[in-house]
């Protein structure tokens, strides 16, 4: 449909005309190597203002706008501000109070092709058109798949006459930072016009579009690149602490004297509307919105290196890491420090209490198949534990992941008696607000207690809270390619001093006795049991999980049992760890273990009962309907969505046409996985 001025509203035409400013500065060509770097920022600052326009309700006319009336006149002023300074950088000089100026050397300049006709684009290698293509990747590295975004650029495209594509004459770093200062400052302001609700489903949109970066940036140097670019913007800004604070106070000093220059350009009525927002107020969180993205693509960077052996000190200190890369994998632990204090020392006891030099810890094992010739465990699997471990021990400094804190790992071989056991041990310390005597209970602990009658069921409220923050927990764990791979109820952990998991036991409890509450904070759950996780394209590393009838009724049918060899099976995908959660938050909406919910037999359980299981889910009508009936009809589309799989989660899915290591369909599934999993529980207010 072709709309003209007259027919938009005047919103959409100077948002529109933002986006396409924005366009044609990324997609420069001829900038010089050592800035590049400087396009990931401005893409950023292109997606926060993207993702305003889908929260604030942009559109070719303004009956979504959620936007005042009386703040649209403020709206409109930050808006040409913002287009003003994207389609006249480097061609005009603005200067205060008077009309952009043409500068006689200009940074930026039109390009004119060389080569005419479509038909060049296909050539030899190291035609001027393929040299030229190769110079910015911006629109592959980021997400341009945005209805609004395609609109705005159509739109614009039809009304107006922009430069087909733009070069870089010459560079001044300091004008492009201005620019970024003065862009920011201006996004920031826009976010000041949104309720406070608003503003939370804006945070996490834009979470959500630096998940999909990440899954578009797959190659190493581009996720150093988004990680150089993090941090000399921390250091421009001062939203982070800087090593030298003297880069911290001149990097607040320029943020200052930009944004003081930029409310000068405002109009009157404009400016004294700005002056009083509580600007300061949104600073924490411009500067966490930052560190998200660095940390994200820091973490699959070193993600990569560790599981590619290829971590040297080079690429540490391109990652910028805080430690020598020696210390990053430097994660095994001496036996003779540990000291167990459960001896109830059984292959089922998969988590032991133990003293670490005196710390309280727990510990998690993981057995393997010794070799015949020497009794020794494969060096594949000792690799896959310490890169494991290291990634975990890493996670302790960021935070990224709801993960205990990892102290290390060792083999299990008795000092004294030199007894092998055959398994590694990774250490674990107990969170800093439960007694250092508190020990870890699982949400299958809770569900079979609810089952004995030991404990009473959580209200619908917790179990909704638990249920968001499991499943954003998993989103954010595959934003970064990490596959848990064990996701189970088992594997999700809780601390609290008022509950011992020997209380919540078969014989902990006398019939005669009430059930006791839930003495469990549910929006602090941790994700255990990640031992069998490996990152999604290192196939070489997938092992087999041991056989067990209750693991399996977690497992897809395609990775159950001997099915999940590398021989045997489909590589282990995030579907199979969307379909394992599916089965999680089922238990959460019965608040029953699912061989209760199937009246499985798990002793007498065979493999034809677990490879049922997700047909009798789909098939059977009454399960998921007591899902609806009871926990709400959201949380019954989640998990029909998480057990159904990519066709449930992706609306231009072909059949046999999906592909999870195309960084381009693993952002879809992500995206995806947000759409209908995610957004929609994050939604529900009981």
């Amino acid at each position: 449909m072709d709309l003209g001025l007259g027919a938009v509203s005047l919103t959409f035409q100077v948002f529109s005309g933002c986006m396409k400013g924005y366009q044609l500065l990324t997609e420069a060509r001829h900038m010089e190597a050592e800035h590049k770097y400087m396009r990931i920022q401005l893409k950023k600052e292109q997606h926060r203002l993207l993702d305003w326009g889908y929260v604030a309700g942009v559109n070719v006319r303004d009956d979504a706008l959620v936007i005042s009336s009386s703040d649209k006149g403020l709206l409109h002023d930050l808006l040409e501000q913002q287009q003003d300074f994207l389609l006249g950088f480097g061609r005009y000089e603005a200067r205060y109070k008077k009309p952009f100026e043409k500068l006689r050397k200009p940074l930026i300049v039109e390009e004119v092709d060389d080569v005419e006709g479509d038909e060049a684009m296909v050539g030899e290698a190291g035609s001027p058109r393929l040299l030229q293509a190769a110079d910015t990747d911006s629109q592959t590295r980021f997400p341009e798949g945005e209805e609004l975004l395609k609109k705005a650029l159509g739109w614009a495209k039809g009304v107006r006459t922009f430069p087909k594509r733009l070069r870089w004459a010459a560079f001044d770093k300091e004008k492009m930072e201005q620019l970024l200062l003065r862009l920011s400052s201006l996004n920031d302001y826009l976010r000041e016009l949104l309720s406070a609700q608003q503003l939370n489903h804006l945070n996490m949109r834009q979470e959500r579009t630096y998940y999909q970066i990440i899954q578009l940036n797959d190659k190493m140097d581009q996720l150093i690149e988004i990680v150089k670019a993090g941090k000399e913007w921390s250091h421009l800004t001062g939203a982070m602490p800087a090593q030298n604070p003297s880069a911290l106070i001149q990097g607040r000093a320029n943020s200052a004297f930009w944004l003081k220059e930029l409310l000068q350009d405002l109009p009157p009525a404009s400016l004294s509307r700005v002056e009083s927002m509580e600007y300061i107020r949104e600073e924490s969180r411009r500067g966490s919105n930052n560190r998200s993205l660095t940390w994200l693509a820091q973490f699959k960077a070193l993600e990569t290196a560790i599981s590619g052996d290829s971590l040297t000190e080079e690429r540490a200190v391109d990652l910028q890491l805080e430690i020598p890369a020696s210390a990053v994998t430097d994660v095994e632990l001496s036996r003779e420090d540990i000291v167990f204090l459960d001896f109830d020392d059984d292959d089922e006891n998969r988590r032991m209490e133990a003293r670490f030099r005196g710390k309280s810890v727990w510990i998690e094992f993981k057995t393997y198949e010794p070799r015949v010739f020497d009794g020794q465990p494969d060096p594949k699997v000792t690799n896959r534990i310490k890169a494991l471990v290291a990634l975990l021990k890493e996670n302790n400094r960021s935070r990224q992941f709801r993960a205990p804190r990892c102290l290390g790992y060792f083999r299990d071989i008795d000092p004294d008696t030199e007894e092998d056991r055959y398994r590694f041990g990774i250490v674990f310390e107990k969170p800093s607000f439960v007694s250092q005597s508190t020990k870890p209970i699982s949400l299958l602990d809770l569900l079979r207690a609810t089952e004995r009658g030991i404990m009473e069921m959580p209200s619908l409220t917790d179990r909704v809270q638990l249920a968001k923050v499991i499943t954003e927990a998993l989103e954010r764990l595959h934003a970064v390619n990490w596959l848990h791979k064990g996701l189970r109820s088992e594997n999700i952990l809780f601390f609290s001093d008022e509950l011992d998991p020997k209380d919540l036991g078969e014989y902990g409890f006398d019939e005669q006795d009430e059930p006791i509450p839930p003495a469990v904070d549910f929006s602090k759950p941790y994700l255990s049991g990640f031992d069998y996780s490996r990152p999604a394209q290192n196939e070489d590393l997938t092992e087999k999980p041991p056989e067990n009838a209750e693991y399996d009724l977690y497992r897809h049918p395609s990775v159950q049992g001997s099915r999940g060899s590398i021989d045997n099976a489909a590589n282990f995908q995030k579907t199979f760890d969307i379909y394992a959660l599916g089965i999680i938050l089922l238990e959460i909406a019965y608040w029953q273990p699912i061989d209760h919910i199937l009246n499985v037999d798990l002793p007498r359980a065979r493999p034809s009962t677990t490879l049922r299981v997700r047909q009798r889910l789909l098939d059977e009508r009454k399960l998921l309907a007591h899902v609806k009936s009871n926990a709400g009809v959201v949380l019954e589309q989640a998990v029909r969505a998480c057990l159904v799989g990519e066709e449930a989660l992706i609306d231009s899915l072909k059949y046999g046409g999906f592909d999870e290591k195309n960084p381009n369909q693993a952002a879809q599934l992500q995206r995806g996985f947000y759409e209908r999993v995610v957004e929609k529980l994050a939604d529900v207010k009981v």
